[in-house]
């Protein structure tokens, strides 16, 4: 899937992001313009279940998000000094496959595309064409992808755009994209070296005043097997059993070091198996699954989100600005419920964690003024923060 965010510092954005993945559920996602910054954590903007490579540049930024299903790399070495990020995803009996996102601000400068075709070249200096996907915002609209020529009185220059065609030539590669992705202009372009890859590619409403474009590639990449993890639940703990399970291990483990002279690392062994048996007895567990959506995407969610996405298939068919109408309404309610959910669902946390304190008001009154309130509530145990993120 390629996006461009136009930002996602704000929740409102935020929202509007995770409702493109809901809808779409890429496992690879390219974007561009996410004005983030070292002051946002990847858990933060992103759902769950991908693995994020960013490049975070004031006014811009780009980022590739990768499902934790596929075996992938952020490529460090053919990092630039352009807004571009690049990651390689290994695919079964075949040569890996490299994922670039990549944002030419709208300008004239040469630089950029220069440097985007530095690392193009880094790729096939050891011989071959290798497995290439390049997506991004290129803002070059006075280009005939259908003819590879420059059309008359070109924005931002003959130069640029010449560039940008020469580049695509010289290193074989095929661009996707043939409707309009902003007003009547084709800026957002998907290149492959391989155009046998991509099966389908589809344009749709973004989250900004750019569409979004996604693809269906066909490879067979390596899966990443994530095994189910355990984890304590201290909340609900028996205090009292772990006491004096505690007392009659210390008073045994004194006796048995009196008696015997121990080394300290056998002492240690002995102290540490205790404590595992402890937790195990006294400390209800959980078994947590590998998921890559957020929490509060309830089921009448989801069953919104498909229904909108049903709607735009209609208005793809029949153009009726009334079934349009429908569309932006029901984008409008899923990012009202998104929202609501959110809040719904921290505020549950809040309640659960201060049920036994006497002042629970005060986070609760952090929780409606400020703007990320997940990131500076303390809680007090390590699996409750986990669930926060």
């Amino acid at each position: 899937m390629l996006v461009n965010c136009r930002s996602l510092k704000s929740e409102r954005k935020q929202h509007d992001f995770l409702d493109l993945v809901e809808t779409h559920r890429p496992d690879v996602i390219c974007g561009q313009e996410s004005h983030v910054d070292a002051s946002f954590s990847s858990s933060e903007v992103f759902p769950s279940g991908y693995t994020i490579s960013r490049k975070d540049v004031h006014g811009g930024g780009v980022f590739v998000a990768i499902t934790d299903q596929l075996v992938s790399t952020t490529e460090y070495s053919l990092d630039s000094k352009s807004e571009t990020i690049w990651c390689k995803i290994s695919v079964v009996g075949s040569k890996p496959m490299y994922i670039g996102s990549f944002y030419r601000p709208t300008n004239d400068r040469l630089e950029p595309l220069n440097e985007l075709n530095e690392s193009l070249s880094k790729l096939s200096q050891n011989g071959g064409l290798p497995n290439v996907i390049l997506a991004g915002d290129l803002n070059c609209p006075s280009i005939d992808w259908d003819d590879h020529i420059v059309l008359p009185n070109p924005q931002y220059g003959y130069a640029v755009n010449r560039l940008l065609l020469d580049t695509v030539n010289d290193h074989g590669l095929h661009q996707h994209v043939h409707k309009p992705t902003r007003l009547d202009n084709i800026l957002d372009l998907l290149f492959t070296t391989n155009p046998d890859l991509v099966e389908k590619v589809t344009v749709s409403p973004g989250m900004s005043d750019h569409s979004v474009v996604t693809a269906t590639v066909n490879i067979k990449a390596k899966l990443s097997r994530k095994h189910p993890r355990k984890f304590f639940i201290f909340r609900k703990m028996n205090v009292e059993g772990i006491k004096n399970d505690a007392k009659v291990f210390q008073d045994s483990f004194l006796q048995s070091a009196s008696e015997n002279t121990r080394p300290a690392s056998d002492n240690w062994v002995l102290f540490k198996s205790h404590i595992n048996e402890l937790l195990t007895t006294h400390v209800p567990q959980t078994v947590v699954k590998q998921r890559w959506d957020v929490p509060w995407t309830t089921q009448p969610i989801r069953r919104l989100i498909r229904k909108k996405k049903r709607v735009y298939n209609a208005y793809k068919s029949n153009k009726n600005s009334q079934t349009w109408e429908k569309f932006t309404k029901l984008r409008k309610t899923v990012q009202t419920e998104l929202k609501h959910s959110k809040n719904d669902y921290l505020m549950g946390l809040l309640e659960d964690n201060n049920q036994e304190n006497s002042k629970p008001s005060v986070n609760k009154k952090i929780l409606g003024t400020c703007k990320k309130p997940y990131i500076i509530i303390h809680l007090p145990t390590r699996i409750q923060s986990t669930a926060l993120l």
